[in-house]
């Protein structure tokens, strides 16, 4: 912003949505990675009645939701960049069309002859 006036690239906004886009796919890929890689290592510790495995499984199966919890919390905060910058780029293209349609009405709807 300069002054009372605002500069916005609709087109450099799209591409910044596509790229979140794709780092929302990520994410859910990894999502997906990690709950496959947990649900393999539930048993490292050794037989589930093993005392050893009793205690270390359930600090691990914390740790787990842990995870889990911390993987879900950012796939929302992609997910909801993108949904508020979409709403960015389309509510510059409405102020726009709005302005023009402005400029277009005050005119006599053609441009004006000097």
């Amino acid at each position: 912003m300069v002054g009372n006036s605002y500069f916005a690239d609709p087109d450099r906004i799209a591409k910044g949505i596509q790229l979140i886009k794709e780092l929302e796919g990520s994410v859910y890929e990894i999502e997906g990675r990690t709950g496959s890689l947990l649900s393999a290592s539930r048993d490292w510790a050794g037989p589930p009645e093993d005392s050893f495995s009793k205690e270390l499984g359930k600090q691990a199966r914390e740790e787990d939701k842990v995870i889990v919890g911390t993987l879900g919390a950012l796939r929302e905060a992609v997910v909801g960049t993108a949904k508020g910058t979409f709403e960015v780029w389309r509510s510059i293209g409405d102020t726009q069309e709005n302005i023009i349609g402005s400029i277009n009405g005050s005119n006599g709807g053609g441009t004006k002859k000097h």
